[in-house]
């Protein structure tokens, strides 16, 4: 199996191949822009998606490049001791760009929707990129190169270009978070390069100062091995949150907390120039390309999107990033960091799964997601070859005294799984199963596997089902297709297992840069359900007190009522007493014969208020 190392420069103009197949080449040139006198701006309304103009000329043959061949018995003078004699194959007048074009078409959309910068005033681009295919040194198994030829005031790219080793030419069109994205994801990683990241000019987006080396890089020692980290705003903000540790703490001296530099494969200059390969496994911009067609594992992390924005000279839309599931404390059960996980020795701090231990379950990847192999090879003690940095620091690279190693440093000699072929989405493995099935996860209480092959020990069809009450439990199927062969599976932590694929398949669905430390991707499962509960128990209680309440109030009314029609009936037995009165009086001063005149002018017996006023 053949991965493809990948390789940064700063500028590849007039370049060459040295005999050890480095590659030499001169300094970027630094281009004035901005006419003096006009204002840059540097608020956020001032920035826009980049625009990105790709240009083929090199390939077309209307510019020609010495690393390139064009026609049939061209030679070509790789390095001082090698040449090469270019075939009809070979000749870039005869290729067929179509699936090339397309696939750099497809990665030109996609960084347009991803990426923001100040306009290039006067342009219709703000990034020319320049794409080669050149012929590399024999055998030599980088797949491409890319660098700058050209910055702005502030040291933002404006021409950049890509060697492309003819060797690892793209034969199919590549397309993101496919089957076929392994080539467009080395494609993005160069590009990444030739936007500049980790270099040495980075300021805050919304302002001309350039921070201090200081406020940049820090090194420390610990293990007896020699650490260097990015330590800008959101390197430093990146292991806050994914780590869980503000300060890193050195045998020597501390640092803040950031972005660990890659110390491996300094032979091809991989080093310094890129992210860690086994503290940031499946971000595609470390040193090595891990994806292949049947395993879709690589993706665009917030450490990607932390080396880019921390130059100052980018936004990022997190949205079409994805989580980094290696080392992130969100994998865990209850959230918990990964004790030591930054700086320790990968044999003593990585999680289980993650590194090759000789047992059930090696094939497993670290996510449930796929299953893998190691590139191992036997260690007898010898310090000879890529087994010299091993020997110098047996401390760190190999604690437990294994016998058997990766042989790369890149991994720091740990034995990481490369995937060989992943799950779709909605399926994952754990060890034993044997492939991968559908999962259903109830919460982090249990998980089960759709496994219609599996039967129990009484012949009946059965699923697997791990719970938390027993994380650990062994159990024992026989597979349909072997009638006589029974397994033993082996569970995993219902909560381990479910925030694990959940964050492996996700896209960010929050700011991973929100300076909130409590802000995370994965929601409570519990916390929904509670509010659920307190939403059925609050509504019922509401609806019955606005009961109780009309129910008072219409009582009350019932009563005022009734009270105000007593009071009139009292009134009206006052006024007949008052009456019995009057007609007493009226007749006790009767004369014995009628007076008209007077019984015309006496008051009417029925007007309250007349007899009131006398």
């Amino acid at each position: 199996m053949l991965f493809g190392l990948i390789l940064s420069v700063k500028s590849l103009d007039n370049a060459y191949f040295t005999d050890d197949g480095q590659l030499i080449f001169p300094d970027p040139i630094e281009v004035e822009t901005y006419p003096k006198g006009t204002r840059r701006n540097l608020d956020e309304s001032g920035w826009k998606n980049i625009r990105i103009k790709l240009n083929y000329s090199y390939i077309t043959g209307e510019l020609r490049d010495p690393l390139s061949c064009y026609e049939e018995g061209q030679v070509v003078k790789v390095t001082s001791t090698q040449s090469v004699t270019c075939t009809k194959e070979m000749a870039l007048l005869n290729f067929n760009m179509t699936n090339l074009t397309i696939t750099m078409n497809n990665l030109k959309e996609f960084a347009e929707k991803f990426l923001k910068v100040i306009p290039t005033p006067n342009k219709d681009y703000d990034l020319k990129y320049i794409v080669k295919i050149n012929r590399y040194p024999k055998g030599s198994s980088v797949a491409a190169r890319a660098g700058y030829l050209e910055t702005d005031n502030l040291h933002r790219l404006i021409l950049s270009q890509v060697l492309i080793n003819q060797d690892h030419l793209v034969k199919y069109v590549s397309q993101f978070e496919t089957n076929r994205s392994t080539f467009i994801n080395i494609m993005f990683h160069e590009f990444t390069h030739a936007l500049g990241a980790i270099h040495s000019y980075y300021h805050h987006r919304n302002s001309t100062l350039y921070y201090s080396t200081k406020q940049q890089r820090c090194t420390l020692s610990k293990y007896g091995k020699n650490y260097t980290f990015l330590t800008g705003p959101y390197s430093h903000l990146f292991a806050q949150k994914h780590y869980g540790v503000d300060v890193f703490v050195g045998d020597d001296k501390n640092c803040s907390s950031g972005i660990e530099l890659e110390d491996g494969f300094e032979d091809i200059g991989s080093d310094g120039s890129h992210i860690k390969a086994n503290r940031f496994f499946t971000d595609l911009n470390i040193g090595m390309s891990v994806q292949q067609e049947t395993a879709i594992v690589e993706r665009i992390t917030a450490a990607t999107i932390a080396i880019l924005q921390d130059t100052g000279n980018y936004i990022c839309n997190w949205s079409m990033a994805k989580p980094l599931v290696w080392g992130n404390r969100e994998s865990q059960i209850g959230g918990e960091p990964i004790k030591d996980f930054a700086l320790g020795p990968p044999q003593l701090v990585f999680p289980e799964l993650y590194l090759a231990q000789g047992k059930l379950g090696d094939s497993i990847g670290f996510d449930y997601k796929y299953t893998g192999m190691n590139l191992g090879s036997p260690y007898d003690s010898s310090c000879d070859g890529y087994w010299a940095k091993l020997c110098s620091n047996k401390e760190f690279y190999n604690p437990l005294n294994l016998k058997y190693l990766a042989g790369y440093d890149i991994f720091d000699y740990a034995l990481v799984k490369m995937p060989f072929e992943s799950c779709k989405e909605g399926e994952a493995i754990i060890p034993g199963v044997g492939g991968c099935r559908k999962y259903i996860c109830d919460k982090y209480d249990s998980f089960t596997l759709i496994t219609p092959e599996f039967e129990d020990i009484n012949g009946s069809e059965t699923n697997i089902t791990c719970t938390r009450d027993n994380p650990n439990e062994t159990i024992i199927v026989r597979n349909s297709n072997y009638k006589n062969k029974y397994e033993n599976l082996t569970c995993v932590h219902p909560e381990l297992f479910c925030r694990t694929v959940k964050l492996s398949e996700m896209h960010f669905v929050r700011d991973p840069f929100d300076p909130d430390l409590s802000v995370t991707q994965l929601d409570d499962p519990y916390e929904k359900s509670n509010k659920g509960k307190v939403v059925k128990i609050v509504v019922p209680c509401v609806i019955l007190g606005i009961i109780i309440i009309a129910v008072i109030v219409i009582i009350v009314i019932i009563i005022r009522k009734k009270q105000h029609s007593n009071e009139e009936n009292d009134d009206e037995e006052v006024y007949d007493h008052k009456n019995d009165d009057i007609e007493n009086i009226e007749n006790t001063n009767k004369p014995d014969k009628p007076n008209k005149t007077k019984q015309a002018e006496a008051p009417t017996p029925n007007t309250e208020e007349n007899y009131l006023s006398d």
